[in-house]
């Protein structure tokens, strides 16, 4: 009796088993592709000359210490004045009509995706610029970096075709 018993308590618990389903999979994967272009009248000096200017892209994960620091500051202590917040940074020197292209995956509470750029004028600039970043999905960010002003356009990376629309 005992092993009949035995083999319905086998059998009931590997019936159990084969009709668990799979663990869902795991959400996709935060990247965010930038696309930077500095215009032709980019940075100008003194005279009036398009110059090259230095760009910054953090990946934040709050924007209120980003928001509120002045730019000398923010230049010159980014890891301390972001503190927890900072996730991520590139930095590169762009040229006028020159454009740079990165693509990551975010880090890990990646909120928000930061851009700096150094102009001369920086007393007359818009030199800072932020754009949320939507969880588990590619976005493409186009950063323009104009004579005196940076700005941040978002968008949803197209969906790759599917199998069915390939044949």
């Amino acid at each position: 009796m005992s092993r009949v018993l035995s083999f319905v308590v086998l059998a009931g618990a590997l019936a159990v088993a084969a009709c668990k389903s799979a663990p869902p999979p795991p959400p996709p994967p935060t990247i965010v592709r930038i696309d930077v272009s500095a215009l032709d009248k980019v940075n100008p000096d003194h005279s009036g000359r398009p110059s090259p200017v230095l760009v910054r892209v953090y990946e934040l994960k709050a924007t209120a210490a980003f928001d509120s620091a002045d730019f000398f500051t923010l230049y010159g202590k980014d890891q301390a004045t972001l503190g927890a917040d900072l996730n991520a940074k590139n930095e590169f020197l762009l040229k006028p009509g020159e454009k740079q292209s990165v693509e990551q995956t975010a880090q890990p509470g990646t909120k928000f995706v930061a851009v700096v750029a150094a102009y001369r004028d920086i007393e007359h600039a818009r030199w800072r610029a932020a754009v949320p970043v939507p969880p588990n999905q590619t976005t493409v960010m186009s950063v323009r970096i104009d004579t005196a002003d940076v700005s941040i356009a978002a968008q949803r990376a197209s969906p790759p075709p599917s199998r069915a629309a390939k044949k």
